[in-house]
C-alpha cells in the first residue's frame, strides 16, 4: 500500500459514522506544494483499540481485492507533528491526532460517506 503525507486538513467527510472521517489534503512526498496534493478520507487512529481497527481495514481490502471484488484506492497516510499540532490548534476534530501512520483512501466525490440517511425496509425484507 502507497503512504501519502497529510499536508492540510479539509474538514470532515461525515459526522454519521463511530469513526469521523476526516477530509484531508495528502501529497506524495513530505513538505510537497499544496498544487500537488490530492484529497483523501483519512481515519485517524485513536489508541491501541483504534490501531487495531484500522489494522482490520487494512487486511479487509486486501482480502477483497484477492477476492476479485473492487475497492476504493487505500493508502496509509502519514502524520508529523506539525500537521498533528495544526489540527489540534484548530479544536475541529473530536479527539487528537497522533503523529504516525493512519488510514485513508483517495476522496471519491461520487460515493457517499457514512450509513445511508433514508432506506427502503422492503430491501431488507427476506423472507
Amino acid at each position: 500500500m502507497r503512504t501519502v503525507y497529510a499536508h492540510h486538513d479539509n474538514g470532515p467527510m461525515s459526522r454519521l459514522t463511530r469513526w469521523k472521517p476526516w477530509r484531508v489534503f495528502c501529497t506524495d512526498e513530505p513538505g510537497a506544494g499544496h498544487a500537488d496534493a490530492v484529497e483523501h478520507v483519512v481515519k485517524f487512529r485513536q489508541g491501541p483499540v483504534g490501531t487495531a481497527a484500522l489494522i482490520s481495514e487494512v487486511v479487509c481490502g486486501h482480502l477483497l481485492e484477492a477476492g476479485g471484488v473492487a475497492t476504493l484506492d487505500r493508502r496509509l497516510v502519514s502524520v508529523d507533528s506539525a500537521f498533528a499540532e495544526s489540527c489540534r490548534t484548530q479544536g475541529t476534530l473530536p479527539y487528537p491526532v497522533e503523529v504516525g501512520l493512519h488510514f485513508g483512501m483517495v476522496y471519491r466525490p461520487d460515493l457517499q460517506a457514512g450509513p445511508p440517511t433514508r432506506y427502503d425496509s422492503s430491501f431488507y425484507d427476506f423472507g
